[in-house]
């Protein structure tokens, strides 16, 4: 999730204030910003995700045993 942030926050800076790569049309560079958003988007989501599966293993092993009959 960190490098999420990261990621969506060194896009946002760099349209604030208007970095942009020499040679590269405008559109294009456009179309990466929108790539690398949707992708720092993605790792938010997959650390999410995962972050939630650990906190779920753990909160199965605190639970007691059932002991078959």
């Amino acid at each position: 999730m960190i490098l999420g942030v990261a990621v969506g926050g060194a896009v946002g800076l760099a349209l604030l204030f208007h970095f942009s790569i020499p040679g590269v049309p405008w559109l294009l560079a456009l179309g990466l910003a929108k790539l690398t958003l949707a992708a720092s988007a993605g790792l938010l989501g997959a650390g999410a995700f995962v972050e939630r599966l650990a906190n779920r293993h753990e909160e199965r092993l605190a639970l007691p045993r059932e002991e078959p009959h």
